[in-house]
């Protein structure tokens, strides 16, 4: 690290030690203020981003466990043995109605089969892994796609009930409300996971999607969605950000 004076860091050096293309967009950004706001910014994006990001993990969560509980649910009340996990992996029947998601579990079970005899952090033998592992191996976009239209008929009303505040519906298997508020949240989540910028959006951007998870959880349960909502610094974190020029 260069710098000018004893504790005092050269901001020019740090602005250029980052990558330039990146960096631009953050420059043109900060009008006269140039490097230093620049700088202030790009740190404040990170904050919100990172604000952003806790919540969505709270929503990701709390979606897959409500899918998993209905799904569960679902499969001891057709009596089907062992589990809807293992079912879907190994039983044509379930494999076929995971549809196009079944290859996305399928991925997660791969990787943890790859784990099967290193060590720590690893499983003995396949068979010590569990339901639970595939379920928190999987991606987001597998819950997302759990929710799209063409799931409603199989496992719509089943995951509804997974729900208690969820809005009312045009059928008993409608989860367009999940959709609405699942695929923004997908899609910020992978801008953020792929560190893109998101204190460039205009309007309340950052707050609609906080809403978004905000809603989903709640969803779910009030008090876990106050419990969310009341341990995020998005709000303050908002209120400070760095002038801007408008582009």
């Amino acid at each position: 690290m260069t710098s000018t004076a004893a504790g005092e860091v050269n901001l020019d050096f740090v602005f250029e030690s980052m990558p330039h293309a990146r960096m631009q967009k953050y420059l043109d950004a900060a009008g006269h203020r140039k490097v230093e706001g620049a700088l202030d910014l790009y740190r404040w994006n990170l904050k919100a981003s990172t604000a952003l990001w806790e919540v969505i993990c709270h929503a990701e969560v709390t979606l897959r466990h409500a899918i998993d509980i209905s799904l569960s649910e679902r499969h001891e009340q057709l009596r089907r043995e062992d589990d809807w996990v293992f079912y879907a992996l190994e039983v044509p029947e379930g494999t076929s109605e995971m549809g196009s998601c079944f290859e996305d579990l399928s991925k997660a079970y791969g990787k943890l089969k790859k784990r099967v005899g290193k060590g720590k952090g690893g499983f003995e033998r396949v068979a010590d892994i569990g339901a639970d592992d595939v379920i928190a191996a999987v991606d987001f976009g597998f819950w997302k796609f759990m929710v799209s239209g063409d799931k409603e008929i199989k496992f719509g009303t089943r995951i509804r009930r997974g729900f208690d505040n969820a809005p009312r519906g045009k059928t008993s298997n409608d989860m367009a409300f999940l959709r609405q508020v699942v695929n923004p949240l997908h899609t910020v989540r992978n801008r953020i996971a792929h560190h893109e910028p998101i204190c460039f959006e205009s309007g309340n951007f950052i707050k609609n999607k906080f809403d978004n998870a905000i809603a989903l959880i709640g969803y779910f349960d009030d008090n876990l969605r106050d419990w969310a909502r009341d341990q995020s610094a998005l709000d303050q974190i908002l209120e400070t950000k760095p002038y801007m020029r408008r582009r």
